[in-house]
């Protein structure tokens, strides 16, 4: 399978020029790889390796950190629980889902016994709240928005989720449901995504064409893509292009495959309008306004 024509954009460049790059990136296949976003990449292997002793406890202890509503959208969600596709079965992975800490609507159910996980998870949630930034930042200067703009409307965070995500080792592979992935085609629902996988292949981007094409990971880069919100701003001036993580096509790919990644949605009262410097007389606002809060939970309903 050809791979996705995914450009790579250094972010130690000046800013205009990253913000002219991502600009034309997320005019095209919506997704970029981000060089120089992150340094520490020993955060993610931190987070990695106690995410499998997380995903190795029993499904009891697992469980007793279960997600409960869209409303919370954090803790763990077992195989098949969600389904990003909902035409689709039930997604062959499992995951667990943190927001920031000092919620008391909404606390992260910490699983007992691994306090390094924790950490981990919460470490590496605080990169990426700065990685967010800078993204943010690009687009502002990419969209010739007012400085802060979107900044001030992500200031709050409380609607942004870190989830690390395990896909298992297929057992029995002639159990597998028709139409069954270990991801379904979904796009995703807010303004980006930052995403870390490890190097095990499955991550399918849909291009312009309606071809999927493989987007694997790339040494010391973080794959960063497009929501349905910030295509929502844009009047679809940037894309959210459709996802999706395929079952392994071989007994030597059927392997374990772990991911990282980080929902940066908008403050939940933020009300999401077309930007009038994305329309034009041949393309008026496609989209009436709508609060972040009510597309996250209304799109999480579908899902779970």
């Amino acid at each position: 399978m050809p791979e996705a024509s995914i450009p790579v954009i250094d972010f130690s460049q000046d800013l205009p020029t990253v913000a002219q790059e991502v600009k034309n990136a997320y005019m095209s296949i919506g997704f970029m790889y981000a060089k120089n976003l992150l340094t520490e990449f020993e955060l993610r292997d931190q987070v990695f390796a106690e995410a499998r002793r997380f995903f190795e406890l029993s499904q009891a202890e697992k469980e007793r950190c279960g997600w409960t509503s869209e409303a919370s959208n954090r803790g763990y969600t077992a195989v098949e629980r969600e389904n990003v596709d909902p035409t689709a079965p039930g997604d062959l992975k499992e995951a667990y889902n943190m927001g920031c800490e000092g919620n008391p609507e909404h606390p992260n159910p910490w699983p007992e016994g691994l306090p390094l996980f924790q950490e981990a998870m919460q470490t590496f949630y605080e990169a990426c709240v700065c990685m967010s930034e800078r993204v943010l930042e690009a687009f502002e200067v990419g969209l010739e928005l007012p400085t802060g703009f979107l900044q001030e409307r992500h200031e709050l965070g409380e609607s942004n989720i870190m989830r690390v995500l395990h896909y298992p080792t297929l057992q029995n592979p002639d159990a597998v449901k028709s139409g069954q992935l270990r991801a379904g085609a979904h796009t995703d629902y807010g303004t980006h995504t930052l995403l870390l996988q490890d190097d095990t292949e499955g991550l399918e981007v849909q291009n312009r064409d309606g071809e999927w094409v493989a987007a694997p990971s790339i040494p010391d880069t973080v794959l960063v893509n497009g929501g349905d919100l910030l295509a929502r701003w844009t009047n679809d001036v940037f894309c959210s292009t459709p996802h999706r993580v395929v079952l392994p096509q071989d007994q030597k790919q059927n392997q374990s495959r772990y991911s990282l990644v980080f929902f940066c949605h908008p403050n939940y009262h933020a009300e999401i309008r077309c930007l009038e410097s994305c329309q034009t007389p041949g393309n008026p606002a496609r989209y009436p306004p709508i609060g972040s809060g009510e597309y996250l939970l209304w799109r999480l309903s579908q899902s779970y």
